[in-house]
């Protein structure tokens, strides 16, 4: 599930407890976070010492939130995330 589905989500059910309110869009959710939210889908890079990297940081951060390498889903806590995220816009 991806982050803007997840808070729509839970902004649809909140929204409902309340008795209704403004609804918003997945696109609209999705402009709200995207300055916050920094990417978290990647494409393996070719560099064999940034894939050990890699390896590494998903064995040693590991947490609740999820981010995308190529086809390869991992769950890192935040620190994880900033660490392969520098790694791999260098």
């Amino acid at each position: 599930m991806t982050v803007v589905k997840a808070k729509l989500l839970r902004l649809q059910s909140t929204g409902e407890e309340q008795g209704g309110g403004e609804i918003k869009s997945e696109a609209n959710i999705a402009k709200e976070i995207s300055p916050t939210s920094p990417q978290t889908t990647f494409v393996l890079p070719d560099n064999i010492q940034k894939i050990n990297e890699i390896i590494t940081l998903t064995q040693t951060h590991k947490g609740d939130q999820e981010i995308t390498i190529s086809n390869k889903t991992f769950l890192l806590n935040e620190e994880g995330i900033q660490k392969i995220h520098a790694l791999l816009t260098k």
